[in-house]
């Protein structure tokens, strides 16, 4: 939110070029059942970080389909849960539902990194 503020109030030519040449979109909340909940799930009890293979969920269609129609050049994923649980998501408890990425050291791919779990 601090960053659209920014972006939006902002005066000086970098920033105005930017936006006068740019795109830009922000998803505030992929998960606002979550959000008001304080879990993972939507409403629908689903991780919709787990949905992307499947889009089973009307949120993770909603997301895709925008990043198709936009065909964005660069694309950021900003977020984070905290408790620990950022893990690779194809490590215990979810299983080995895909092939580990190659360019995930092997010591790290079955533990979370030290500094995500700082808040």
């Amino acid at each position: 939110m601090k960053l659209i503020e920014r972006l939006a109030t902002a005066t000086d030519a970098r920033t105005k070029d930017l936006l006068a040449h740019n795109r830009l979109y922000f998803n505030i909340t992929a998960n606002p059942d979550g959000r008001i909940a304080g879990t993972r799930a939507n409403a629908g009890g689903f991780d919709l970080n787990r949905d992307f293979v499947t889009a089973s969920q009307p949120e993770t269609r909603a997301m895709r389909q925008i990043s198709i129609d936009k065909q964005p050049v660069v694309m950021l994923d900003l977020h984070g849960y905290v408790n620990g649980t950022l893990i690779e998501p194809t490590t215990p408890p979810h299983g080995e539902t895909a092939p580990p990425s190659p360019h995930i050291p092997r010591d790290l791919r079955h533990k979370p990194h030290p500094g995500l779990l700082q808040a």
